[in-house]
């Protein structure tokens, strides 16, 4: 059987990716807040992708959209930051799954969202305490999408480098 790396990516400019080996030991975890220009979020991915050992990549992007009462400008901002994300994924020849958050953090058994702030520092202490390691607001959806996709992806059992 080949190794497997799985990868989370939680798109948008404040998002990241990261990959954890098949023990579910993070490997890398890359943030998107430099992402000043269009494309760079695409060449963040590719970059991340780089860094790891070549194998078969299974990543889950969060299948997410726009938010109600968001502004025709930042819901395309959100579509074209998306859409990179889906690039920089396909381009680095991973094979892609979306998952939307209400099942990761569902199957993961994270505590439930009341308020969105409290929501993300609980989850964060959550993986804080799961990883023993300190991780930013930004990273820990990412983290959390990649064990996600160890655990619960369609990838997760009996991928093959064929198959």
């Amino acid at each position: 059987m080949s190794t497997i790396i799985y990868t989370g990516v939680d798109p948008g400019k404040s998002g990241a990716i990261a990959s954890l080996d098949q023990d579910g030991t993070i490997l890398k975890v890359s943030r998107f807040n430099q992402a000043d220009t269009e494309g760079r979020i695409a060449l963040i991915i590719g970059d991340h992708f780089a860094e790891l050992e070549e194998c078969i990549h299974a990543a889950t992007i969060e299948r997410v959209g726009a938010m109600p009462k968001q502004g025709l400008s930042s819901t395309f901002v959100f579509g074209r930051v998306y859409g990179e994300a889906w690039a920089g994924l396909v381009l680095s020849k991973a094979r892609v799954s979306s998952v939307t958050p209400s099942t990761w953090q569902s199957d993961m058994r994270l505590p439930k969202k009341v308020e969105y702030a409290a929501h993300k520092r609980a989850i964060k202490a959550e993986a804080e305490t799961r990883w023993s390691r300190t991780f930013t607001l930004d990273q820990v959806d990412a983290v959390w999408i990649a064990e996600w996709a160890r655990l619960k992806g369609p990838w997760s059992r009996g991928a093959t480098a064929g198959g």
